[in-house]
């Protein structure tokens, strides 16, 4: 990003780059880290929060080559008149994933878009959604045209992934809890004696096995046993539902 940030800078001399977070302390954090990487190169630059004044924001906007902020401001400004994006040669967008429905992102997109001499836009994001209608609808308020994605494998990334070790702690359940736990149990279990009786459940299974409960979700072979279970199960919770 550092790279794409100079050669805009370079190739518009007159030009802007804004960069925006969702929250005032990442808005800080871009603010230091690219100060500490940018060192030696002459680019004025300002952090625009909801704690400066419009009449600060709006002087510093125009005089700044570099600008991070969080998209409210930028919208409100906009919407303010205080300053265009006409100058602005490219904007980047950190979390892109916030860009949908009416969040602010997908307003300073839209001004972007419209006011924009040399536009650019870079969504950053390392929390995608699954779902493809999302992503298009997050492209489409970015026009965005271009994907790229990374991996931990890759060499851009895997310098910053740290392994994840995993220590399990058992805690003994508060008495209370204990109680509770016993009367769920007494109620599954009555469930599942009538499931036995109407022979849609196998005999040899138990309500209170853990192991049975944990492998009846990988195996195959299990299926419509786990689908009496989850039966009985909803049961229980009907009951519940029905006795408060």
């Amino acid at each position: 990003m550092r790279c794409r940030l100079r050669e805009r800078l370079s190739l518009f001399p007159e030009g802007k780059v804004v960069v925006l977070a969702p929250t005032r302390p990442l808005v800080l954090q871009h603010a230091r880290l690219f100060k500490e990487h940018l060192t030696g190169d002459d680019v004025s630059s300002a952090t625009l929060t909801g704690e400066s004044s419009p009449e600060l924001r709006g002087a510093l906007f125009e005089k700044s080559r570099l600008v991070f902020a969080t998209p409210e401001v930028i919208r409100n400004d906009i919407l303010e008149h205080r300053y265009m994006l006409t100058a602005v040669c490219l904007v980047v967008f950190d979390e892109a994933h916030h860009c949908v429905k009416e969040y602010a992102y997908s307003e300073v997109a839209e001004a972007y878009k419209r006011e924009g001499l040399n536009p650019l836009i870079l969504g950053l994001t390392a929390s995608p959604s699954a779902r493809r209608d999302r992503l298009l609808e997050i492209c489409g308020k970015l026009a965005i045209e271009n994907v790229e994605a990374r991996g931990e494998a890759d060499e851009d990334v895997a310098g910053y992934v740290k392994p994840v070790f995993l220590s399990w702690e058992r805690i003994a359940l508060p008495e209370g809890y204990k109680n509770v736990s016993r009367i769920l149990h007494g109620m599954l279990g009555e469930r599942v004696q009538k499931l036995r009786a109407m022979r849609v459940l196998p005999r040899d299974v138990t309500v209170a096995a853990p192991a049975y409960f944990r492998n009846r979700r990988r195996s195959k072979s299990h299926a419509f046993t786990s689908t009496c279970i989850c039966y009985a199960e909803s049961l229980v919770t009907q009951s519940l539902t029905m006795s408060r």
